[in-house]
């Protein structure tokens, strides 16, 4: 390979290094300059010098609303790509499969410390997985009761390689394969026998659930068919196999696939396999593996959740009313639940904050773990992050709206299924990331009694002075281009860093902070005839193992502000007899919208910091005002570089972009592939409108009663189903959900954005045209295609770079906080186009593994260019071991060094996974001295250690050493 000539590094701090000869005037004279070039950049920069925050009183490892579960990684070191479901069969072997919508199906051994895991079944081939809405896919596996003598298992999957007679885009089929006869961990693929097959004829509510019951059939869940509102009424149709639960016999012997006592065997022009029916989207499916009793877990249209319930041994027949219900609602337009007999449901929740909106059905505890459990139904909603537990006491009614059975766990990771194990261990799956959780209990933990939150917002240790809400020094306002919709209140935002630690900075996703990161938002009603009125104040922090929301509401005098733990509306005075709504979210609610998904912060976004704000010491950008404040755990150079977002009022922009922007700030967190929202929508900022999944598309959630609904109808906002629920006030149907009042601004915007652009999108603003675009979401005006296969080279995988770090040289010696290094990177472009410029930075661990937000950095620099196929080197000789890299009392830390190109994304590169290599040998970071503390101005941190919680557990604060501004 051709080598690139390395990269010069000017040093911005003494070295350390011996100095030969006469090389010591010329780097003293070096020094001299580049401390009266900073000194300038420093008396411009309204963040520098900077202020080291000395911390707040929030709590690291509880939670405010602390209910008596919680979820933890289970098998921690394993990960999985969208896993629906878990199980085992009934075997002398201790295992447990997993299997993925992509189509595989992986087998691991029942260890908590399981490193690996085997690919039992792959399908991926034979199935259409994600669709439009993300519901396609493998969905159910089944054991046969007599697994271990005879091998076999059942799949639920989509495809499109369907029969000939079949109309429809899609199909699902029931397959019957086997394991292999030379290894158990290993399933035969040329066994695959199709049992059943049936059109599905859109891509969304497929059901797919697999469940054998106590009478040994095969129990098969199906949706309604798709669309919004079951448009052919498949739920009451007893002539077609969608919307309802089927049952087939595959016993070796039968005389029939079709049950004789399934109840419409005998009906002329009935469908035989349908044993209950009247389903909407039911997922997911149990049977109660002590009683034989049935839960069906009903995912609702627009108003409710629901489970229905089926002691064991009743007969078949059952209806549960979709589409003339939606749970105990009336749904079908000119008709009632009371027009025809149906079942009602035993747990029902209204879809609002408290509740959600995507029911996730679970099983009945039957584990001895946790007793206080035993026999509950436990069950999630993808929306709220809520677990409950139901306990069917024999006296129990049916439900009603808003009993949805005892909260156990809030907050929890967004879940797409549960799972058990042979001896019937309660397990969750995780949506993204694709891991494995099991049930804690939350107190009496390893921390001991957890410290409670601050009751008042002025113990928070945020503010010094609450009453004219003086921030902390350290704690630094800043505002953000595109606020979200609000109710119209003013707001006020702040960050506030541990110590001196620092952001982990990407171009366009989330960024990452440090342990003890607490946000603060604001918010004030304007009064009617002037004025304001505080209504409450937000915190976001975060804690060891998770981020944690908490509000705090406002006393009548303005002069303080109390801790809620749960979350209520009130009707907020604003003078001359008018009143507005105002919702307080719980703990819970905050964390629906930060997800996990969207990356927890929300507003601090590099899109966001494009404006400029006014500062103590000078109106600058806001990302510049960061960077040069050494914010950020590398200089990011120019600010300009990076996509922006812009306010949906701002007229120096055209409407599609800020069209893009709303969306993006508004609606993004829940809507995106990997997002609790349903429908398949894309609303990304960095994707093309016409990626939306929007334009001209039917509505999957319900057509509002519109004529020719679409969801965004082009050139029609009045047939738009997105426009008419951002106007309603109609709060059962209302986008966003929970939101009382409208955004006028936004719905006027957004209207005639429909109605006069959206049939000439051009969503990158370079010249062309979404749909004669290569690259629609990444500005191409020439519109380059070198191997002329239809996607421009600035977003094609064979036309961009790829980075790689192959070797590092770094010291492997003991070293002290505070001490100067030289680090060195090799880095190489394996991709198919030249690289610009990028940086690579350098990182302390505790492990291996890269984890932003977590590790330190050392220092950085930038590779100007590297062309295709070529080597550089990219060199810092001023990187300082960062401060806080504190090991167990009285015992050094083994820290390992980490080099990652351009894991920031600066650069787009084919592989858009972090790349980075660690260092073979571990380093000690031994605790520091107090001198040493003093000499960094952290003895404070230490002393704060015991009593500021805040500060405790694996904050790291740092004084990096960075390489030269472009």
């Amino acid at each position: 390979m051709r080598r690139a000539a390395p990269v010069e590094i000017r040093a911005r701090a003494f070295s350390n290094h011996v100095v030969r000869g006469g090389m010591l005037a010329a780097i003293l004279f070096s020094l001299l300059l580049l401390t009266i070039a900073n000194t300038a950049r420093s008396q411009s920069c309204p963040l520098s010098p900077r202020v080291p925050f000395v911390g707040h009183n929030l709590p690291l490892d509880s939670l405010p609303d602390t209910q008596p579960m919680t979820l933890v990684r289970a098998f921690s070191g394993l990960s999985f790509v969208g896993p629906v479901g878990l199980g085992a069969p009934k075997d002398s072997t201790n295992r447990i499969f997993i299997w993925e919508r992509g189509g595989r199906i992986l087998v691991f051994e029942n260890q908590p410390d399981v490193a690996s895991m085997k690919t039992f079944l792959d399908i991926s081939l034979e199935i259409v997985a994600g669709g439009t809405r993300g519901e396609l896919g493998l969905l159910g596996l089944a054991f046969d009761p007599d697994y271990e003598t005879n091998g076999r298992f059942y799949v639920n999957y989509t495809a499109t390689n369907c029969s000939v007679s079949n109309p429809d885009p899609y199909c699902t089929k029931i397959v019957r394969y086997e394991v292999s006869s030379a290894d158990p961990d290993q399933a035969d693929p040329d066994s695959a026998f199709e049992l059943l097959e049936f059109p599905q004829f859109e891509d969304n509510h497929n059901g797919g659930a697999l469940e054998f019951g106590p009478d040994g059939m095969l129990y098969i869940a199906t949706g309604d068919g798709g669309g919004g509102g079951d448009p052919m009424n498949n739920g009451q149709d007893i002539t077609t196999r969608l919307g309802a639960l089927l049952r087939i016999d595959v016993r070796e012997g039968a005389a029939s696939i079709i049950p004789a006592d399934n109840p419409f065997v005998n009906t002329p022009g009935a469908e035989p396999t349908i044993f209950h029916y009247g389903l909407r989207n039911p997922w997911r499916v149990t049977f109660d593996r002590a009683t034989g009793d049935l839960y069906i877990a009903d995912v609702g249209q627009n108003q409710r959740e629901e489970v229905n319930f089926v002691p064991a041994g009743t007969p078949g027949g059952l209806n549960f009313g979709w589409n003339y219900c939606e749970g105990t609602a009336d749904f079908r337009a000119g008709a009632s639940c009371s027009d025809i007999v149906s079942e009602l449901p035993v747990i029902e929740y209204a879809h609002d904050a408290a509740g959600g909106n995507v029911i996730i059905g679970g099983y009945v505890y039957r584990d001895d773990e946790f007793p206080e459990l035993q026999g509950a139904y436990i069950y999630h909603d993808a929306a709220s992050r809520r677990l409950w537990a139901w306990d069917r006491a024999p006296a129990q009614d049916p439900a009603s709206p808003g009993n949805p059975g005892v909260l156990i766990a809030s907050d929890t990771p967004s879940l797409n299924s549960f799972g058990e194990d042979l001896n019937g261990r309660f397990y969750a799956l995780g949506h993204s990331p694709g891991h494995v959780y099991k049930l804690q209990r939350t107190a009496g933990g390893s921390t001991g009694t957890p410290v409670s939150f601050p009751t008042l917002l002025s113990e928070t240790g945020l503010f010094s002075d609450v009453g004219s809400l003086t921030p902390m020094p350290g704690v630094i306002e800043f505002d953000v281009a595109s606020p979200a919709w609000s109710y119209g209140a003013e707001k006020s935002r702040w960050i506030a860093l541990p110590g001196e630690s620092r952001i982990t900075f990407h171009s366009d996703q989330a960024l990452s902070f440090p342990i003890g990161t607490a946000f603060v938002k604001h918010f004030e009603l304007p009064l009617v005839g002037g004025g304001v009125r505080r209504v409450e104040t937000r915190v976001l922090v975060r804690q060891k193992e998770r981020w944690v929301g908490v509000t705090y509401r406002w006393n009548a005098l303005e002069t303080d502000a109390d801790l809620l733990t749960e979350g209520f509306v009130e009707e907020i005075d604003l003078g001359d007899g008018q009143t507005q709504s105002w919702v307080y979210p719980s703990s819970a609610d905050c964390l629906s919208c930060h997800s996990e998904t969207a990356g927890r912060v929300l507003g601090f976004r590099t899109r966001q910091l494009g404006e400029s704000f006014d500062y103590p010491g000078g109106s600058e950008i806001q990302l510049e005002a960061f960077n040069c404040g050494e914010y950020f755990d590398f200089d990011i150079r120019n600010p300009g570089r990076y996509s922006r977002v812009f306010a949906i009022d701002d007229l120096s922009v055209n409407r599609t972009s800020r069209i893009r922007s709303y969306y993006a700030t508004n609606c993004e967190m829940c809507h995106q592939p990997t997002g609790s929202a349903p429908g398949g929508v894309d609303f990304r900022f960095t994707s093309a409108v016409s990626a939306w999944n929007v334009l001209d598309v039917d509505p999957t959630e319900g057509d509002l009663g519109l004529v020719a609904p679409k969801r965004i109808a082009v050139g029609a906002k009045a047939q738009s189903v997105d426009w008419v629920r951002q106007q309603s006030s109609d709060l059962t149907i209302k986008m966003a959900p929970g939101t009382i009042n409208t955004e006028l601004t936004a719905v006027a915007v957004v209207g005639n954005w429909i109605d006069f652009d959206t049939s000439a999108i051009d969503s990158d603003r370079d010249g062309s045209l979404d749909e004669n675009d290569n690259c629609p979401a990444v500005a191409n005006q020439d519109q380059v295609d070198g191997n002329v296969n239809g996607i421009g080279d600035v977003c094609d995988p064979q036309s961009l770079p790829k980075l790689a770090v192959f070797a590092m040289d770094a010291p492997n010696e003991a070293l002290h906080e505070g001490d100067v290094v030289e680090l060195t990177a090799e880095v190489e472009n394996l991709g198919g186009g030249d690289a610009g410029d990028f940086p690579v930075t350098f990182y302390l661990s505790a492990d291996t593994k890269y984890d932003p937000g977590l590790d330190s950095p050392s220092g950085s620099c930038w590779i100007e260019f590297l062309e295709i196929g070529t080597q550089t080197e990219c060199n810092v000789t001023d990187a300082t071991i960062p401060k806080g890299l504190v090991g167990p009392a009285n015992s050094p830390e083994s820290m390992y060094w980490i080099a990652c190109a351009n894991s920031s994304r600066v650069q787009r590169e084919a592989d858009e996974m972090v790349d980075c290599r660690a260092s073979a040998e571990s380093i000690l970071v031994p605790e520091p001295s107090i001198w040493l503390m003093l000499q960094f101005g952290s003895v404070a941190l230490v002393l704060m250690r015991t009593s500021r919680v805040a500060l405790a557990g694996r904050v790291r604060d740092d004084q990096t050493g960075r390489g030269s501004r472009a």
